[in-house]
């Protein structure tokens, strides 16, 4: 049952992990001036880092 448990969780988070990079390519999205202050607040879904995710995908949709 652990094994797959593991491989439910890395197919969960492959998906994931391209879902999120085809938007961000989709809105051209540039992280050269993120800081570590705004990659922790979208890590943690603090206001201004829901703020940061809308405004991408909004970029997205817009492309």
């Amino acid at each position: 049952m652990k094994k797959l448990e593991e491989r439910i969780y890395k197919k969960n988070k492959d998906a994931v992990h391209y879902i999120g990079a085809a938007i961000l390519k989709r809105a051209n999205f540039d992280f050269s001036s993120f800081t570590h202050e705004d990659l922790e607040a979208v890590q943690n879904m603090t206001p201004r880092g829901e703020a940061m995710i809308t405004e991408i995908i909004k970029k997205a949709n817009q492309s």
